[in-house]
């Protein structure tokens, strides 16, 4: 697909998500895949006010209301992302925009208009221990949290590392979809398959969480929200 009808696809996207704040009374037409849209993944909007679409497979963009700027994987050039397959991006409060991806973790630092990334190395136990990550949160202590293919990990910002957080008695990784937090500073931890999950911060420990009332596990989940009254 020619990089220009890529562009064409994501703008009419864009034009569309405009619209729903514009007037009640514009129509627009849905877009469908088979007309060969890309899958868009992820899209953010950064405290300058630039929109980031992330998508799988053509890479990321950054729309700042007139043209589209593309960032994609070039091995000659330092500071490039690190895959075009984008899964979530997320800003924490420094202003660092952290792009989840099918091959690495990426921190995208808006002074350098570069990233640096993160990836699995089985030589160095404060790696993340997997290339695919699923998404990255910052709770209401400024701490960072990433989740992969592969477990939970706590950022340590002034190491520069990873900080594996271990689920009781799994002796085998999880993969972590989603995190939020709620009451009572409470990390809520999605997994694909093994249910949900509380980090207790007192404790430094993971707790599965079951449901009253229930008797089988919760399942197959990939994203956690919270509504205005903090309920998942």
């Amino acid at each position: 697909m020619g990089i220009q009808k890529i562009y064409k696809y994501i703008f009419f996207v864009i034009i569309y998500m405009q619209s729903l704040h514009v007037s009640a009374d514009l129509h627009f037409s849905q877009l469908k895949t088979e007309q060969g849209l890309p899958m868009i993944r992820a899209l953010h909007r950064d405290n300058n006010g630039f929109l980031w679409i992330g998508t799988d497979g053509v890479g990321l963009f950054r729309y700042d209301g007139y043209s589209l700027k593309p960032y994609q994987p070039d091995s000659s050039i330092s500071g490039s992302i690190s895959s075009n397959r984008i899964v979530q991006i997320f800003q924490d409060s420094k202003g660092y925009i952290w792009i989840s991806t099918r091959d690495g973790l990426n921190k995208y630092d808006v002074a350098t208009d570069s990233f640096e990334v993160y990836h699995f190395n089985k030589d160095d136990g404060t790696s993340i221990s997997n290339d695919l990550v699923y998404c990255t949160y910052e709770d209401s202590n400024g701490q960072l949290w990433v989740g992969s293919y592969k477990g939970l990990f706590l950022w340590d910002d002034e190491l520069n590392d990873f900080i594996k957080i271990n689920f009781i008695g799994e002796e085998r990784n999880q993969q972590v979809t989603s995190i939020v937090e709620g009451d009572h500073n409470l990390l809520w931890i999605c997994t694909y398959e093994n249910g949900i999950y509380s980090y207790i911060h007192s404790d430094k420990k993971l707790m599965y969480y079951s449901n009253p009332g229930q008797s089988e596990e919760l399942g197959t989940y990939k994203r956690l929200l919270l509504d205005k009254n903090n309920t998942i």
